[in-house]
């Protein structure tokens, strides 16, 4: 069962990014094509963005405590801290005896 479960928390952050992805490139296309456009990130991504950014500005690692008090702040229910960990290109990484690390990536989407 846990198993299973992470394999679909992997498969729902692929599809996550993927949208992510289609909605650049749909306003990349409507600017190409003279048409305004604002990209606004999904629900879903702004609720990770302000985790990361929070992570970031404290330097880009924090404690596993500070992490569960960063996603508490946010609203974030701890449950689903597991899709931030899950996959080999997760978001967030084990870097140290309780230390948790954003990934480069997932930097880059904050900017």
């Amino acid at each position: 069962m846990a198993d299973n479960r992470e394999n679909l928390e992997q498969a729902l952050q692929q599809v996550e990014r993927i949208q992510t992805q289609l909605s650049e490139l749909k306003a990349k296309i409507q600017s190409l094509l003279g048409k305004e456009t604002e990209f606004t990130p999904p629900d879903w991504l702004q609720d990770r963005l302000r985790v990361w950014k929070k992570i970031l500005d404290k330097g880009g690692v924090v404690t596993r405590d500070k992490l569960y008090e960063i996603v508490d702040d946010e609203g974030y229910d701890r449950r689903g801290l597991g899709g931030f960990f899950a996959g080999p290109d997760s978001s967030l990484v084990e870097v140290g005896n309780d230390k948790i690390g954003i990934r480069p990536w997932a930097a880059d989407e904050v900017k």
